[in-house]
């Protein structure tokens, strides 16, 4: 196995942390805004402040991950909100756009099958962004302090 040169892994890792917020956002779009479902965290609270008030889903996230993101910052410096600032705008800015250009777009009304793949789409893309060494933001946040 060959090994990376520096500049090469942290090209990787930049480009794993904007592939596995795409795949992220893609998620929440395809499975979980279609059939109703919620998810934890911070696109959790998004979601279900979409299902009271209306308002976008990302725009919610993105109110939600900048504040854990100054809370970050003040409790865990100014390194560490360095490298979650890329998730607190990616993971919005995904869903923004996967909302937009997919609408209403439903794959299937089957809420068990919306279940696995939201569920597969969630852990492979966090697991992409995570073993980037970065995290989506929002409620990843918290557990780092405590």
């Amino acid at each position: 196995m060959t090994q990376l040169t520096r500049k090469q892994q942290q090209l990787f890792n930049a480009l794993s942390i904007v592939v596995g917020n795409a795949m992220y956002a893609l998620t929440v779009v395809l499975f979980l805004m279609p059939s109703g479902l919620i998810t934890g965290g911070a696109t959790g609270i998004a979601l279900a402040f979409n299902k009271v008030t209306g308002l976008p889903v990302s725009a919610v996230l993105f109110v939600v991950n900048v504040a854990m993101l100054l809370l970050g910052w003040w409790v865990l410096g100014r390194r560490f909100a360095l490298n979650t600032m890329a998730s607190t705008v990616l993971s919005p800015f995904f869903m923004a756009l996967w909302e937009r250009l997919l609408g209403n777009l439903v794959l299937t009304d089957d809420l068990v099958l919306n279940t696995v793949f939201a569920g597969f789409g969630i852990g492979i893309s966090l697991g992409i962004t995570i073993r980037a060494g970065a995290s989506t933001g929002g409620m990843d946040i918290p557990p780092r302090w405590c």
